[in-house]
């Protein structure tokens, strides 16, 4: 009898964690994941994740000659650059899994900016020498690597558009306005900006030189 009494309690634990395994996987499927499920994935740990918003962006200025972050270096287009590449380093909280590694962080974007307008920077040297020592050359070969990688990693798949048009010189144009769904870059250099525990530059150049 015991025996008997035994079997149908296994049959029984077996027949309820099926029905909750079953359950768990419909849930999954019927709920699709949220824009922070995917952020989490696609940056495990990272404690600006809490920051991201995404939104529709459609990308029509990079072929206007001269843009507002486009052309020569003029007062108005180093203010943009100055206010759109801030630096600084977040401080790590020793509660974060992370703490165990570094005290301190820079958020990868704000480092690939950073680095952009370093490279900026190295293509108009010539409007001022000033900016640039004898390590220059090794940042600007560091950050081609940083972008490099990101680039890779990113690795975005939207197809940027190109048609025939008779009326150019070689018979084709660049179709702009290509759609892209982005994270707010606005909304994570303000949760960056209120993380900032050192603002300093020679920060980038320690990460920048190895």
């Amino acid at each position: 009898m015991f025996q008997r009494h035994s079997a149908v309690l296994k049959v029984a634990l077996s027949s309820l964690s099926l029905i909750a395994s079953a359950a768990f996987y419909g849930i999954r499927v019927a709920r699709p994941p949220t824009d922070a499920d995917c952020t989490e994935l696609l940056f495990p740990g990272s404690p600006a994740n809490e920051a991201v918003e995404y939104h529709w962006e459609n990308f029509r200025d990079h072929y206007v000659p001269y843009a507002v972050y486009r052309g020569p270096p003029t007062p108005d287009r180093q203010a943009a650059w100055d206010e759109f590449t801030p630096f600084g380093v977040v401080g790590v909280a020793p509660s974060h899994p992370i703490s165990t590694r570094a005290a301190f962080a820079v958020p990868g974007v704000v480092l690939q900016m950073n680095c952009l307008k370093l490279l900026r920077q190295f293509v108009y040297r010539d409007y001022n020498q000033t900016l640039f020592t004898p390590s220059s050359r090794q940042q600007v070969d560091r950050c081609i690597s940083v972008l490099r990688e990101h680039l890779v990693c990113a690795c975005d798949t939207t197809p940027y558009l190109i048609a025939n048009n008779a009326s150019f010189p070689r018979g084709i144009v660049p179709v702009t306005g290509n759609d892209h769904y982005c994270r707010s870059y606005d909304k994570v250099l303000e949760w960056a900006a209120s993380h900032f525990v050192s603002p300093h530059h020679s920060l980038l150049d320690s990460i920048l030189v190895v």
